[in-house]
């Protein structure tokens, strides 16, 4: 299956991959990555040939959606973890797969995780970890900043899963709940595919 056809295939099945234009953009990855955790995939951004036949069988209306489970079904940690509802440590390991780190050059602050369990709480959705962690090597392979907070655990990229919610609104509901957690700290970026929020100082963004 060709890059253009995965983009084709997506978009009919409203997951927004951007311009059809045959690129594996970040836009088009962020979609795979939203569908592979809405049909209980691994949400790496790789449209391989798992994701090509969940695809397939979507379309075909034979394959189904799953929820996320929650982690408080998960066993007990001893750790701020076994207060989070709606996510999981490993949906905060880097990206890179293990090519250039261990999946944790830093564990992810506490804050900030319990902020993003607020949020997706009062969001009533699912939500997908675009990114949480990161080491230096894919900070720089994704063009984040030298200075990036998900080098420290310190931020979290948060989507819908699927249409259920704009990002307007999720803007609308991070906004509050960091206005409440953490008044006059606290970054918030709204990008057409969700939310990047962290816990470092007051700055605000569109992109």
């Amino acid at each position: 299956m060709t890059i253009k056809q995965t983009q084709n295939l997506l978009d009919y099945l409203g997951y927004d991959p951007g311009a059809i234009d045959g690129a594996m953009g970040r836009n088009t990855q962020a979609a795979v990555r939203r569908f592979q955790a809405d049909y209980g995939l691994t949400a790496d951004g790789d449209p391989g040939a798992a994701t090509q036949k969940m695809l397939i069988g979507a379309v075909a209306g034979t394959a189904a959606k799953v929820e996320k489970p929650e982690s408080s079904d998960a066993p007990k940690t001893g750790t701020f973890w076994d207060d989070i509802r709606y996510f999981t440590r490993e949906e905060f390991r880097c990206q890179c797969g293990g090519k250039y780190c261990n999946g944790f050059p830093a564990e992810p602050a506490e804050e900030t995780v319990r902020m993003a369990d607020e949020i997706r709480r009062r969001a009533g959705v699912p939500l997908n970890v675009n990114s949480g962690v990161r080491c230096k090597q894919h900070n720089a392979d994704v063009g984040g900043v030298w200075n990036s907070l998900h080098l420290t655990g310190q931020a979290i990229d948060l989507a819908p899963i699927g249409g259920d919610i704009s990002v307007a609104r999720l803007q609308e509901i991070a906004e509050q709940v960091q206005a409440e957690k953490m008044p006059g700290r606290g970054g918030l970026g709204r990008y057409d595919w969700g939310v990047h929020i962290d816990n470092g100082k007051y700055s605000r963004w569109n992109v």
